[in-house]
């Protein structure tokens, strides 16, 4: 026997995959489009990595089904194939809502409990900026980043704004 047909041990695998959370990220993006990775910090360890939608890998083995199975997830409307977890590209909006929230704060230009309407939007002037999805009305920061709401993070970062021009001002 030569040295081609005997298996060799290799180096061991080691993921960081905590599979509680994968399926929890599975279970939030069911019947969904969108991408999950969930990075430990310190580590910059994945800890779950989810695109949506997905598809059922047993239907691609090697038996006679698998081209036909390739043909339909391909064609598929919803895009399978597509990894939206690393391949898309999404604008950081919400990202910085909780950074403007802490600046917010620490320049003294909004309160924890604040009360800012939505309306679908924020406007200026009567035209429509940002637009916003259906939700409650934000009574706390905590609340507004909950909902995403693009409306209440307008206003606060408005705020932000004005109190920087005042500073300048009166002290430029």
């Amino acid at each position: 026997m030569d040295s081609m047909s005997r298996a060799e041990s290799g180096k061991d695998l080691i993921t960081s995959i905590d599979l509680s959370l994968q399926q929890y990220c599975e279970e939030l993006l069911k019947n969904k489009k969108g991408g999950i990775i969930a990075i430990e910090p310190s580590s910059g360890e994945i800890l779950a990595m989810v695109s949506a939608p997905f598809y059922d890998p047993n239907l691609l083995v090697f038996n006679r089904e698998r081209a036909e199975a390739y043909k339909q997830l391909n064609a598929d409307e919803g895009h399978p194939f597509f990894n939206r977890a690393v391949m898309a590209k999404y604008p950081p909006g919400s990202l910085f809502k909780p950074i403007v929230a802490l600046i917010a704060l620490e320049e003294g230009a909004t309160e924890l409990q604040r009360t800012i309407g939505c309306a679908g939007g924020y406007f200026l002037n009567g035209r429509l900026g940002p637009g916003c999805h259906s939700h409650p009305t934000c009574t706390s920061i905590g609340m507004a980043i909950q909902h995403s709401c693009n409306a209440y993070f307008a206003h606060v970062f408005r705020n932000i704004v004005d109190i920087k021009d005042t500073r300048i001002l009166l002290w430029g």
